[in-house]
């Protein structure tokens, strides 16, 4: 564990924000790293940010600091003995730098989701939709020389999101609204739609049938019109 690349910055983060006078050593190691540089030296000396383990938002905030300064960083810790084991190598960087454009996704979703003061059912679905879409591309296109720590957290991290999508998606009410162009929740929701985009998910495909047959027998049961006494006599 403690070989992982994230597991080792944090380490970092700890040491620089332990005590005044480490913090004081880490903002003259910025500043000795961008004198001279085309750089916004107030930005570059924002105080590390130690992310929350169970947030992907903090964790994405803790990551990009330390890649903005990765030459303050390498600097500090070549001149702590307590972190020699904490070297951050090449690959190590771009571990980080991987994780963090993965994460980058959900704060983007996050913002988006939090940034409206109506929330929306259908803006909900949309969200998660895309978010699938783009860990199974993400998935798809991941070499073989990733690491094996890491994968596993992207894995966990789509089963996470997973859960939460089929929590929420066990509800007809998007679908049944989809049926109906008037009633339309947004035009980006329909069954047609809905229907391709579940293709590959027989799971999904199947909730997404069933809620389409429980919109029928709802109808026929409270809102179908009843025949006429006199068609019935008729009949």
């Amino acid at each position: 564990m403690t070989s992982c690349p994230i597991f080792q910055l944090r380490k970092i983060v700890k040491h620089v924000r332990s005590s005044p006078q480490r913090r004081r050593a880490w903002e003259l190691i910025v500043k000795i790293s961008v004198d001279g540089l085309d750089a916004d030296l107030a930005e570059a000396q924002l105080m590390l940010i130690l992310g929350v383990r169970t947030r992907w938002t903090s964790t994405h905030q803790m990551l990009r600091r330390p890649i903005h300064n990765r030459d303050a960083i390498t600097r500090y810790v070549d001149s702590t003995p307590d972190l020699c084991s904490f070297v951050l190598s090449e690959q190590d960087w771009a571990a980080l730098q991987t994780v963090q454009s993965w994460l980058s996704e959900f704060r983007q979703a996050t913002t988006e989701m939090s940034t409206t003061s109506k929330p929306m059912l259908s803006q909900t679905h949309i969200v998660f939709r895309g978010l699938q879409r783009t860990f199974k591309d993400i998935f798809s296109a991941l070499p073989n020389t990733v690491d094996i720590t890491l994968k596993q957290g992207l894995i966990d991290a789509h089963t996470k999101l997973s859960d939460y999508y089929y929590k929420f998606d066990t509800s007809p009410y998007y679908i049944w609204a989809a049926h109906n162009p008037l009633a339309v929740l947004d035009p980006r929701v329909s069954y047609a739609g809905s229907e391709k985009s579940f293709a590959d998910d027989f799971m999904l495909l199947g909730e997404l049938k069933s809620a389409k047959q429980d919109l029928y027998n709802e109808f026929g049961q409270h809102y179908a019109p009843k025949p006429s006494s006199s068609s019935a006599a008729n009949s």
